[in-house]
């Protein structure tokens, strides 16, 4: 049993994408206005405006900007579970073989190994389905492993 998040995942927007399409050819006829009559601050604020609509473009598409700095995920597998909740931390993954427990908790899944570390997973921000398709993917690899029984 697989369970994969990406938390850099965006919704496709056609309204965000084709907007930011608009912005771009907009914000391309005011540069070649102001290259033409060769105002400074017109030039630059084009060049910031055609910035902004490649974002809402990228976005529109599905895709986060953040991702372009990282990577954000829960990945979870008969083998192991693997958490990176911010971009610039370091990913934390925990082994089957070293859980003693897993404790469900409103917000949150508490992890307990058996060298007495706790390692916790913040769900308050998923989504209701996610949340759900994850404790069932932890119980029942809980329950194939052998573990104590789940406290929900």
């Amino acid at each position: 049993m697989e369970f994969k998040v990406d938390f850099n995942a965006l919704p496709k927007s056609r309204v965000r994408y084709y907007g930011g399409a608009v912005l771009l050819v907009g914000s391309l006829l005011l540069l070649i206005y102001s290259i033409k009559t060769f105002e400074i601050f017109y030039i630059v604020y084009s060049l910031f405006l055609s910035a902004m609509s490649f974002v809402h473009m990228y976005e529109g598409k599905g895709k986060s900007t953040t991702s372009l700095f990282g990577k954000r995920f829960l990945y979870i597998d008969e083998e192991k579970i693997e958490f990176k909740p911010q971009i610039f931390e370091e990913s934390t993954v925990v082994y089957w073989d070293d859980i003693e427990s897993v404790d469900f908790k409103t917000t949150k899944i508490i992890i307990s190994t058996k060298n007495k570390q706790n390692v916790e997973i913040d769900y308050a921000k998923l989504s209701y389905e996610i949340v759900q398709r994850l404790k069932e993917v932890l119980r029942a690899i809980e329950k194939k492993k052998h573990l104590s029984e789940p406290s929900l």
